[in-house]
C-alpha cells in the first residue's frame, strides 16, 4: 500500500510576501525555499477577512460561494438593505434571510461524514507532526490534550484552536516558528501550568 501523501497548505495572514526572507523572517524564509512558494499570491478579496476565509473554507472565489464583499444586499423582510459581513452575527442573519450561509460545502460540511471536529483536530495534528518532521523536528502528541508538542511531551510547539458552526470552521493551528519566548514567561498558555512552550527556532 503506498505511503499515505498529505499537503500543508500555509497562509501567513498580514504580512507581505516581500518581507519574507533571510533577514526578517529566516524560518519562513527557509520554509518557503524547501516547499512550493507562491510569490505572486493575493487575498482573495481586499479587506475582508469573512470573504477570504469563506473561500479558504470551499475552495472557491466569492462568485461561486456567494460572499461577494464586505457589505452585502440583504432582505430580511423589508426590502434589501446593506448588511457588513464582519460583525458576528452575520452568519445567522444571512441564514435566516436566505436559508443558508454560503452557496458551496465547506471544509467543515465535508467533515460530517469522516469523524467530525475530534477527526478534524487529531489529522491536523498529524499533519503538523509530519510538516515538523520534514525540518528534522521529532514531534508527538499528547493524550488528553490537544497541540503539538516536542517528542518527551513537555513542551508545546502547535497550538490549535478550532471552532465548526453550522458546518463552517473558524480558526486553525498556529506553529511557534521563532517568536520570543519571554513573552509566555506571564501567562499558563492553554491553561497548562506543568508544561512549557517551545519553537522550532529554540
Amino acid at each position: 500500500m503506498p505511503a499515505e501523501r498529505r499537503a500543508v497548505l500555509v497562509v501567513v495572514d498580514g504580512l507581505r510576501g516581500d518581507l519574507v526572507g533571510e533577514a526578517f523572517t529566516p524560518n519562513l524564509h527557509r520554509l518557503a525555499t524547501s516547499a512550493r512558494w507562491y510569490p505572486g499570491h493575493r487575498s482573495v478579496f481586499p479587506s475582508a477577512t469573512r470573504v477570504n476565509s469563506a473561500s479558504l473554507a470551499t475552495g472557491c472565489f466569492p462568485a461561486s460561494h456567494g460572499l461577494h464583499g464586505n457589505v452585502i444586499a440583504l432582505d430580511e423582510g423589508d426590502g434589501l438593505v446593506p448588511v457588513p459581513v464582519g460583525p458576528p452575527e452575520f452568519r445567522e442573519r444571512l441564514r435566516r434571510a436566505t436559508g443558508r450561509t454560503l452557496r458551496r460545502p465547506t471544509l467543515g460540511e465535508r467533515l460530517r461524514g469522516r469523524g467530525g471536529p475530534h477527526w478534524y483536530i487529531r489529522t491536523l495534528e498529524q499533519v503538523i507532526i509530519s510538516a515538523l518532521a520534514e525540518f528534522g523536528m521529532p514531534a508527538a502528541t499528547v493524550a488528553g490534550l490537544t497541540g503539538v508538542w516536542t517528542a518527551d511531551g513537555q513542551r508545546k510547539i502547535a497550538a490549535i484552536g478550532v471552532k465548526i458552526a453550522g458546518g463552517v470552521t473558524y480558526h486553525g493551528c498556529a506553529v511557534n516558528i521563532d517568536p520570543d519566548l519571554t513573552r509566555y514567561d506571564g501567562i499558563i498558555p492553554c491553561g497548562i501550568a506543568d508544561r512549557g512552550v517551545t519553537s522550532m527556532a529554540a
